[in-house]
Parts: structure tokens; sequence; C-alpha cells
């Protein structure tokens, strides 16, 4: 089986992806610092990912929010459009 692996993504991608899972932005700020939360719109959770204006989000960052929000990596790189 091929290991799908993720690659750093711009945010703004990573925004209108989320989005196909029910993840959308919100105005709530994780302590100090440059963060953007995301709230599902079905079961309530909240989740935040760091976000630095003009950068992407690093693999590694990605692969952990995926792994807390409960998006599997396939189903994330199958709606990326990778």
């Amino acid at each position: 089986m091929a290991r799908h692996l993720l690659q750093n993504v711009s945010y703004k991608k990573l925004r209108k992806t989320l989005a196909t899972f029910n993840l959308e932005p919100t105005d709530l700020k994780a302590g100090r610092g440059a963060h953007r939360c995301f709230r599902n719109t079905v079961t309530g959770h909240k989740i935040c990912i760091t976000y630095h204006s003009g950068k992407d989000i690093p693999a590694g960052t990605l692969e952990a929010f995926l792994k807390t929000s409960g998006i599997a990596r396939h189903d994330f790189i199958r709606a990326l459009g990778r």
C-alpha cells in the first residue's frame, strides 16, 4: 500500500479544504501569537493551528492538526486535490 505523504500547504488552501470537513474559521484566539482556530459545525469541536502570513503550514504541523481533528490523512489529501 502506498503511503500518502503530506506536503506544506498554504493557509488559504488549508482553509478551503477544511470547509469540506465542516471546519469553519472562528474568531476564537488561542493565547498569544499567530494562531487561527476552526470550529466543526457538526460537533462544535474547536481546534487551532499556527499561522504566519505568507508562510505555508509545515507538513508536521498539518499532520498533528489532522490527528487532533480526526481527519484521515488520505481523506485530506484527496480533498486537497493532489
